[in-house]
């Protein structure tokens, strides 16, 4: 039996998101997504998982496609599901993801996450929220050459357009009913490198590859590497030069910073691609990271490196140390020392023997 159309539909912009849909449907009808949830899928846990990422079942797509009268195709194309195997292996809702920013139902109610982003000049020209924006390497607007925005102005909460009342416009904050075009916009140079950069980024996501030396690499080995860099520039001791004074000594993690601090994070981790492979091997070597279970981290540790593609590989062997295991009796002899002279943690047992900080953990076991 097929399900009853929704009396009012709106058609999908190009590059809309999922969630943004929804939320344009569910005003048109003159209530909330939870309103419109409730009707096909009452007593299900739907509405509480991340909307644009969840892995439904094939039946939820199949009654909305005939609620909504769009194809499974072209809502497909709205989930940020589309971007498996184009940026990370794979995309679900468990977890954290690598690249894409996950909301919570917790959002809700604190303000530690990062929420939706937005051009306010786009949002000014057609209200509704781009795909594109809720990925960590997509800080600035391309079409403006604009911040994103990531906060309400008026509140400081994160912005989640699916919580909004059905009286609320989509330019509105859900928490406090701030008008997000208040906000002036931070304008960028037109010609900046950290727009060049994430102009190219978004070109390899959509292609599926990337030419490296002349040769075809597909695009998650790009994103895969990418990532370590953004890591290593976060810890760079210039960093701050970068973000220029404004991070918080708590933040080690890309998805922790701002729009802004992550705009120059991602500028200057895709220059390390640049005449490849000797500006990241120079890098690495100023900088001093040439330890390699400290460059690789949670990589190395979780499959033996198998995931880490032979172009980058190769040329990090040539700048790295060779680093063996510790042995039993001079794990005893750090131990006893540390005990002796300072306080045995895993951090300055990793400072001593070089290794990356949480292989601390494993020795002192």
């Amino acid at each position: 039996m097929s399900a009853q159309k929704w009396l009012f539909t709106v058609e999908p912009f190009e590059g809309e998101l999922l969630s943004s849909w929804l939320t344009r449907i569910a005003k048109a009808n003159f209530t909330t997504v939870v309103g419109l949830f409730s009707q096909h899928w009452a007593g299900k846990s739907y509405f509480n998982k991340d909307i644009d990422i969840y892995e439904y079942p094939e039946s939820f797509w199949q009654t909305l496609s005939e609620c909504t009268d769009v194809s499974i195709e072209r809502i497909q194309q709205m989930r940020l599901k589309s971007y498996e195997g184009y940026i990370q292996e794979t995309i679900n809702g468990k977890g954290k993801q690598r690249w894409i920013v996950t909301l919570s139902h917790d959002i809700k109610y604190h303000q530690r996450e990062r929420g939706l982003c937005y051009c306010p000049l786009c949002l000014k020209e057609n209200a509704y929220y781009k795909k594109e924006w809720k990925l960590y390497f997509v800080n600035a607007c391309t079409k403006h050459c604009c911040f994103l925005e990531s906060q309400c102005p008026k509140c400081g909460s994160p912005l989640a357009s699916v919580y909004s009342l059905e009286d609320q416009g989509m330019e509105f904050c859900f928490k406090c009913g701030a008008n997000l075009l208040d906000r002036t916009p931070i304008m960028i140079p037109q010609y900046s490198e950290g727009l060049k950069a994430i102009r190219r980024l978004l070109s390899i996501a959509k292609r599926g590859y990337f030419i490296l030396n002349g040769r075809w690499y597909y695009s998650m080995s790009y994103f895969y590497v990418l990532r370590i860099f953004t890591r290593h520039m976060s810890h760079a001791s210039y960093w701050k030069k970068i973000v220029q004074n404004d991070l918080k000594r708590h933040q080690i993690f890309p998805e922790q910073f701002t729009t802004r601090q992550m705009f120059r994070i991602i500028k200057r981790s895709v220059e390390l691609f640049q005449n490849w492979p000797y500006q990241f091997q120079y890098f690495f070597k100023r900088r001093k990271i040439t330890n390699k279970p400290r460059i690789l981290e949670k990589y190395e540790r979780k499959n033996n490196c198998r995931d880490l593609p032979f172009w980058f590989l190769k040329p990090l062997e040539e700048c790295v140390e060779v680093m063996r295991p510790l042995s039993k009796g001079e794990v005893e002899s750090i131990k006893a020392y540390l005990s002796k002279n300072e306080k045995l943690t895993a951090k300055r047992f990793a400072e001593i023997t070089g290794y990356q900080w949480m292989s601390g953990y494993r020795y002192l076991k």
